[in-house]
This record gives C-alpha cells, structure tokens and sequence, in this order.
C-alpha cells in the first residue's frame, strides 16, 4: 500500500472479494465525515518502520484543522509514531496498542507511560487479572 499511488488504491474494489457489493478504500477525510460527531474516534496509524513518512504529523494536521481533537484518539502499536505524534500535537490524545508478539514488560511497563496520554490496548489475552490490577 505504502507504495501505491492513491489514484490506483481508489479505483481497488475491496467489497467483492470479500462477499460484499462493491467498496472502495476510503481516505481518511470521508470516514471523519460520514461518522456521527458523538462517536469517538480511534485512529490507527499503520507504521512499521522507523521513519513514518509523515504519517504522524500529516494526522495531526488534519485533526487539528478540522478541530476533532475532542473526539479522536489516535494510536498505533509503533511507538516512534505517537513520539512524533506529541512532538507535533501534545495535546491530542494518544493510545498504545501493545504487541501480543513482543514482550509485554517492556510495552507495558517501559514504553507505555511514555508515549501513550490516554489508553493503553493490550491484546485480550494478555488481559489478566493481574495486569488489569496493575
């Protein structure tokens, strides 16, 4: 996908193989507009490479010119991106998905206070009473 043009992703037909009618990929811009301004909002950003393109700051910029900051929270299993996410836009609010492959001390307890300021997504399995506690 990182390296498809959008004109061609936008012509891709992603209902039909799947069993339904016809769909295509919607940008982010037209799934902000067709949600319900009630609904909170967690976008995820997809990134599994050190450098995110852009990706972060571009999400920033749009939540902040269409001032949904209120009702998003953006999050990402990669923590470099929720960095750049705060460096740009401290304010928004961001969630740590934890990876149920890598390990959990390090995501949970490490990474977590550090670059999530409102959730953290734990896989459910990992969800123990133990580590809810905690």
């Amino acid at each position: 996908v990182r390296t498809t043009p959008w004109w061609k992703l936008s012509r891709a037909d992603v209902g039909t193989p799947l069993g339904f009618a016809p769909a295509r990929i919607p940008l982010l811009e037209e799934v902000l507009d067709a949600l319900p301004e009630h609904f909170l909002v967690n976008i995820e950003l997809k990134c599994d490479r050190f450098d995110d393109g852009g990706l972060a700051a571009g999400v920033a910029r749009l939540l902040r010119e269409r001032d949904l900051a209120g009702r998003v929270v953006v999050s990402s299993f990669n923590p470099l991106c929720l960095f750049r996410l705060a460096a740009v836009a401290p304010t928004l609010r961001r969630g740590f998905l934890i990876d149920p492959d890598k390990p959990w001390a390090l995501q949970a307890y490490a990474l977590s206070p550090l670059v999530s300021s409102h959730s953290v997504h734990p896989f459910h399995e990992a969800c123990t009473p133990e580590r809810v506690a905690a």
